[in-house]
């Protein structure tokens, strides 16, 4: 793990929070002035927050992010932007070959980057070096990115996923103050379809084998800030019956980066349905291993205890003096149980065994 300040090396779970208020209607995230709207203040289970950041231009972040879960590959593609800078990058992990390629590219004062207000507004990154695409295309978002050179092979990602009227998942708004604040959309175990070729070398993505999440964030945030997060998606077979279809699974996890804000973006996604967790999960890990398993657990109940398992670890660390971003993220499986309550008052214990997923350690000034 790259060093980083002692305070912001261990970060404590906050303790449980009430539940927010549930955003039933379509807001706008922005009051007139630039500042939060105490109309958008709580969550939703459907995107009903506008987030147009109209004020505090150079200090705003956004980005989006997508990771793809497949038996043989898993995928990352994020379009960012931070105003003075931009970033894209791709990268992949072919899970039989054990084999890692990424390839990233900053943009200067994000030129050639293109980011809106919400999950249907068309984003782009362009440069030579890179381009990449995300659009609404009917009820689904496309999203298309090509590389002319991954450590000497060409890059072609075509994905498709629905953005289904019947899906749930967790949007939240995040108020460390009026002026200081983020809206965060995590979407998990989304089916998805298309095709990812690494030279010679083609993946077939299709909704019995292939699930997508989303990380869309558009915030202005805390100058220094650290974070756990982790993420999990994938199909499992359905215990209840043989003849079934498989269940979509999706986990959203995090800690350090909302304490103080009253607000948790805690979450499991069972079959297109989202049980937000009002409760702290634990992070424990080893930060001189971090390819050592990582335990993950929720601290006032027995909803959530997994193990996750590294099989590979990447690291960036970008310093630019009053600029710094240090991140270490692991590619792995998750192992152990997760519960829900199902609307009609069952509980159900969910057994999970190698569910794919990636998991960081993240400390950034920006």
């Amino acid at each position: 793990m790259s060093p980083s300040p002692p305070s912001q090396r261990s970060l404590r779970p906050e303790a449980g929070v009430a539940v927010p208020r549930e955003i039933v209607a379509p807001v706008e995230l922005c009051a007139v002035d630039g500042r939060l709207s105490a109309l958008a203040r709580g969550y939703s289970k459907k995107p009903y927050v506008r987030a147009e950041l109209t004020a505090a231009v150079g200090r705003r972040k956004r980005w989006n992010f997508v990771f793809i879960s497949h038996p043989d590959v898993l995928v990352a593609l994020a379009l960012s932007s931070a105003d003075y800078v931009g970033l894209a990058f791709l990268w992949l992990y072919d899970l039989k070959a054990e084999r890692f390629a990424d390839f990233e590219q900053m943009s200067p004062l994000s030129r050639g980057i293109r980011l809106g207000a919400t999950l249907d507004d068309e984003a782009e990154f362009r440069h030579k070096r890179m381009h990449a695409t995300w659009q609404r295309r009917g009820a689904d978002i496309e999203v298309t990115a090509t590389v002319p050179d991954l450590a000497g092979s060409p890059v072609s990602l075509q994905l498709r996923f629905p953005l289904s009227a019947d899906d749930e998942h967790l949007y939240l708004v995040v108020p460390w103050s009026d002026t200081v604040f983020n809206y965060t959309a995590k979407l998990a175990a989304i089916p998805a379809q298309g095709e990812l070729s690494v030279g010679s070398q083609r993946y077939v993505f299709s909704p019995d084998n292939t699930t997508a999440s989303v990380d869309f964030t558009r915030g202005v945030w805390p100058y220094r800030i650290a974070w756990h997060w982790a993420c999990g998606s994938g199909l499992i077979p359905d215990s209840r019956s043989d003849k079934a279809a498989p269940r979509r699974i999706g986990l959203n996890f995090g800690a350090g980066w909302t304490d103080g804000t009253g607000v948790l973006e805690n979450a499991l996604y069972v079959d297109g349905k989202v049980y937000p967790l009002w409760e702290p999960i634990a992070f424990t890990f080893d930060s001189a291993n971090l390819r050592a398993p990582w335990r993950l657990r929720t601290t006032q109940s027995d909803r959530v205890s997994l193990t996750f398992t590294p099989v590979f670890s990447r690291r960036q660390d970008a310093n630019y003096f009053i600029i710094r971003m240090m991140l270490d993220q692991v590619m792995g499986h998750f192992s152990g149980h997760i519960t829900v309550d199902h609307a009609d008052g069952e509980r159900e214990v969910i057994l999970l065994d190698r569910l794919p997923g990636i998991a960081e350690d993240h400390f950034a000034r920006w």
